[in-house]
């Protein structure tokens, strides 16, 4: 963490607005965007595992055993793919239902960022946040997330701001209060 900015410290970041629903199943997305590589991963991997036992018990010569290996190689590509489309149109439907179950989140948030902490006030709940609970910094071409548990982050959308300039004073902060391991910018 570098040294405090005397400039940032002076002015509060106010940012207001809704997170609608399109942010909402973009964040999952992003979210579980690593978990979706694995599942491909993995499943790449018991599908070539089960061809390639079932290759090998062909009686077949040596040269006709590799070419079936090849095929069933390109097909585990092909089924590894569709389970990933079809695990993210999973996890887009579910985020829309949970939206729209959501009613807390549907309502506009406040917030107001300064050296010293993040409040986020929704209705008449007021959360305060020091920059020491963020786990993880995230931006996105449409957003930033703050993570502040594993699988629990502070939604910020672009939408929220009203100059490109007050995305830069919230980049400085992050950068200032977080550690630098734990930033993933889109534009870095």
């Amino acid at each position: 963490m570098s040294s405090e900015d005397p400039k940032l410290n002076n002015e509060a970041l106010h940012l207001n607005g809704t997170i609608t629903k399109k942010d909402f199943v973009n964040h999952n997305s992003y979210h579980f965007k690593n978990y979706n590589r694995k599942f491909m991963g993995i499943m790449f991997l018991v599908f070539t595992a089960i061809f390639s036992f079932y290759t090998w018990t062909i009686d077949e010569s040596i040269g006709f055993r590799i070419f079936m290996l090849i095929i069933f190689m390109f097909i585990a590509i092909v089924l590894s793919l569709l389970l990933l489309v079809w695990a993210k149109w999973i996890i887009r439907l579910r985020a829309a239902r949970e939206y729209k179950s959501d009613q807390l989140i549907q309502n506009e948030m406040q917030l107001t960022i300064t050296s010293e902490e993040i409040q986020q006030k929704v209705r008449r709940s007021v959360n305060h946040l020091q920059w020491r609970d963020i786990l993880s910094a995230h931006e996105h071409q449409d957003m930033f997330r703050l993570y502040i548990s594993k699988n629990k982050a502070i939604l910020i959308p672009k939408t929220f701001f009203n100059s490109p300039n007050e995305m830069e004073r919230l980049k400085g902060l992050i950068r200032e209060k977080v550690s630098k391991d734990k930033i993933h910018f889109f534009n870095v």
